[in-house]
């Protein structure tokens, strides 16, 4: 659709951008070939900075976060995840508070029941 718009389209691994005083003027891409520019558009690949590797069992969901439920529980037992964590991308502070806020009910619940039961089992 591009294309046919006469807009192209460059998939080459970029070098380096090329420029002075913060002004671009030329795109070096690995393969050594370059192209003139005073702008474009790129877009990124959001990754987490943590692979998550743990004994933890978990699953990622298509964000490429820790997968959750609305009260911030994996599916594992005892395990909550919440803010960055959850996505790989631009999180916003005050959404991450919440979903800590959110986390931190949730373990207080479990707790309180885990203990609730423990009583009942004693009694």
């Amino acid at each position: 659709m591009l294309k046919s718009k006469g807009i192209s389209v460059n998939e080459k691994k970029i070098a380096a951008f090329i420029g002075e005083d913060g002004m671009l003027e030329k795109i070096q891409f690995e393969d050594e070939t370059s192209v003139l520019r005073e702008g474009g558009f790129i877009a990124t690949e959001w990754i987490q900075a943590d692979t998550f590797k743990s004994s933890l069992e978990y699953t990622l969901n298509e964000q490429g976060g820790i997968a959750t439920d609305s009260l911030q529980r994996t599916k594992s037992e005892g395990v909550f995840a919440c803010g960055d964590t959850r996505i790989a991308g631009p999180s916003q502070l005050i959404v991450a508070a919440g979903e800590g806020s959110m986390a931190a009910i949730s373990v207080i619940a479990a707790l309180t029941e885990e203990k609730f039961n423990q009583d009942k089992q004693h009694a």
